[in-house]
């Protein structure tokens, strides 16, 4: 199904499962698309749950944005908005992966009617350390990387964390993974630019703004040591901020589980299985 955003682009969404189920929006993160972020969503559907997924504007299949600024959560949040409204959805669990999550709560903060419960996976986002100038520089970098040479100017571009090697297996495995989640794009300048942009943006002011959350919330960290991007101590930052959440990570040394493996999946079924719907499931018919 093809969505118009309010701000122009044409976005590229999927819905699966009983279409009397209730609801549970799955948001991929930063350089994915929704096929990579959650890979079978199977357990899910069985449960009889209705699936929507979508591409990010610039990410996958979706147009990119008019503006090359326009990848901040203000628009993220809208076009989250116009996929509900378009598959007829007044309220929905909302589950999202690092960028996916913080737009899924920054709807939640402006919209809580529309928030039955929320998975923030892998958060990236630090009020307190923001804009992160590591963060800021290597942004820039992969869109110059990406505009000069491709996939090969993104990977080269790519920060090591201190003390590994390029050709440590850990990194070299991490790298050829990433290269093929970027070839699935059809516009790779845009996903540059979606890296730039986002990157500087905010989801929300504080973490004190998180107190006003309602409804039953998951928080995934990682113990991931090759990614710097989501640290464990932030997730669990946003589980002592918001109310009624609770927190899960992979053991030591475990697959993590914002790869959107079969194990995030069953958390996401446990969350919608508790989830407040209250009111109206559906805005509506769908709509093209």
């Amino acid at each position: 199904m093809s969505v118009r955003s309010p701000s122009g682009p044409t976005l590229a969404a999927w819905e699966s499962g009983p279409p009397e189920g209730r609801p549970v929006i799955l948001l991929h993160g930063l350089t994915m698309t929704a096929n990579q972020a959650f890979s079978n969503t199977t357990a899910l559907e069985s449960a009889g749950f209705r699936v929507i997924s979508f591409d990010a504007r610039g990410h996958g299949r979706s147009e990119p944005a008019a503006d090359p600024r326009q990848y901040g959560y203000d628009v993220l949040t809208e076009d989250l908005g116009a996929v509900m409204d378009a598959f007829g959805i007044e309220r929905a669990v909302l589950a999202g992966i690092s960028m996916g999550g913080h737009t899924a709560l920054r709807l939640a903060l402006e919209q809580p009617h529309r928030s039955a419960a929320l998975a923030i996976v892998s958060p990236a986002f630090d009020p307190e350390d923001h804009p992160n100038e590591e963060n800021v520089e290597e942004a820039d970098a992969l869109a110059a990387g990406v505009r000069e040479r491709g996939v090969d100017g993104f990977m080269a571009a790519l920060w090591i964390p201190e003390g590994s090697s390029r050709e440590s297996a850990g990194i070299r495995a991490a790298h050829s993974l990433l290269r093929r989640r970027l070839r699935e794009h059809h516009d790779l300048t845009a996903v540059g630019d979606a890296v730039k942009a986002n990157l500087r943006a905010k989801p929300f002011d504080d973490f004190a703004a998180l107190s006003t959350i309602e409804g039953p919330v998951l928080v995934v960290g990682t113990r991931d040591e090759l990614d710097p991007r989501h640290p464990y101590e932030l997730a669990r930052s946003y589980v002592r901020a918001i109310p009624r959440s609770r927190f899960e990570c992979e053991r030591p040394g475990g697959v993590p589980l914002g790869w959107g493996g079969r194990k995030l999946i069953l958390l996401v079924r446990e969350l919608a299985a508790r989830a407040e719907w209250g009111g109206e499931l559906t805005a509506g018919r769908r709509r093209a």
